[in-house]
């Protein structure tokens, strides 16, 4: 998925000696060999003479997916609960199975079963195993009281991995359906579902409640019919929708890596309109933007209004807020500038969809009465002009 590659990327710029560490040969090579111990120690290896049947639909679904790799399957521990993990090393997939799955999933509930293990396997040695090496890099951060944006990237990175497997249960089965019964299977128990009456189920859930998992690791099983379903209507260009189907309405306290680094950009190009104006750049209001950027010096914003408007929409209510914020401390930030801050902050605040908010904000924060707000704002054009006028005319007189 575009989300994996993306992540990889910034970990492998910003956290470059994590990454190159947890991706060494000798560290995979102890990995595999302690996993190989525990698995040992933990489960009851399934030999193929013994099991010809699940290792030929294992093996089948390894070939659907052009998988060249040694399979193998092992039984864990289970109190009765349907459900399997891929245990990842290089050089084999070893499958762990928990239940009689044999016994409740139909052959092609089976291979769905398989082709979303074996998917994580593929995942994993793709990209010449940096995307494990991500994986590992972001556990290890996230153990090392980790920012909220890399708990939040962690959670993204588990629930489109999810995605992308159920995508090779789908290609390892031939059906959607098929991949959407194993899931209700092994998460009910039920042994009689309808894949086709759940997506209908999973549609109303939406209508209702809109998108956005709540969970960490396993998108909710509606979101992953749906995500299903788009894969399976458009296999090259699902990435988008699914990922808005993962994140919902963004909100501040769930910014991952990515998404901060466009909230980053997004609020310089705020700045960047606000202080477009030459009366507005005092050494008190640069030094504030400075503060939020080190390397802050004015430009010709990256985007119009119109469409930092666009790209806040992905945004929920508390980023809205936080914008709405950062255009209030550059209204503050020099009282010798008097009304002419509340003015070219207001005029920038109507496009974008943040006014209301914004003059809440100058009443509360700032005391300024409502009645200084709404006389502002009525000679909002008159002030800014008479201010871009004076500019003018010192530029042409210096």
């Amino acid at each position: 998925m575009p989300y994996h590659l993306a992540i990889r990327d910034h970990l492998r710029e910003h956290v470059s000696a994590v990454f190159e560490q947890l991706g060494s040969d000798e560290l995979t090579a102890k990995h595999a060999e302690e996993l190989d111990l525990s698995l040992l120690k933990a489960t009851y290896r399934l030999e193929p003479e013994s099991h010809p049947t699940l290792y030929g639909i294992a093996a089948e679904a390894a070939e659907r997916l052009d998988l060249e790799v040694q399979v193998d399957l092992y039984r864990g521990t289970s109190d009765g609960e349907l459900n399997a993990a891929l245990y990842y090393a290089p050089g084999a997939a070893r499958v762990v199975l928990y239940g009689p799955l044999e016994e409740r999933l139909e052959r092609d509930e089976l291979l769905a079963l398989f082709g979303h293990e074996l998917a994580h396997h593929l995942l994993f040695t793709a990209e010449r195993g940096e995307l494990f090496t991500a994986t590992r890099a972001l556990h290890a951060l996230d153990g090392a009281e980790a920012s909220s944006s890399v708990l939040a990237t962690a959670r993204m990175w588990q629930l489109t991995t999810e995605t992308f497997a159920d995508r090779g249960g789908w290609l390892a089965s031939g059906s959607a359906d098929a991949v959407i019964r194993c899931l209700l299977k092994t998460q009910t128990g039920s042994s009689d579902v309808d894949a086709q009456a759940y997506l209908a189920q999973a549609e109303e859930v939406l209508e209702r409640a809109g998108s956005g998992s709540e969970e960490f690791s396993h998108p909710e099983t509606f979101l992953r019919a749906k995500a299903l379903s788009l894969y399976a209507s458009d296999p090259e260009g699902a990435a988008e929708g699914i990922a808005r189907l993962l994140e919902g309405q963004i909100e501040l306290d769930a910014l991952d890596l990515i998404r901060r680094v466009e909230l980053t950009e997004l609020s310089r190009d705020i700045v960047d309109h606000l202080l477009a104006p030459r009366w507005f750049r005092t050494a008190a209001v640069i030094g504030h933007a400075r503060l939020l950027f080190d390397d802050y010096d004015v430009k010709v914003p990256a985007r119009t209004a119109a469409q930092i408007a666009e790209a806040m929409g992905e945004y929920g209510e508390t980023v809205h807020d936080y914008l709405s914020y950062l255009m209030l401390d550059f209204v503050a930030v020099d009282p010798s500038l008097e009304e002419l801050p509340i003015a070219q902050a207001q005029w920038l605040a109507e496009p974008l969809g943040l006014l209301e908010r914004l003059e809440k904000g100058m009443n509360k924060e700032l005391k300024i009465t409502k009645r200084v707000i709404k006389s502002v704002r009525a000679r909002q054009a008159a002030l800014l002009a008479a201010a871009l006028a004076a500019d003018t005319q010192a530029e042409g007189t210096s």
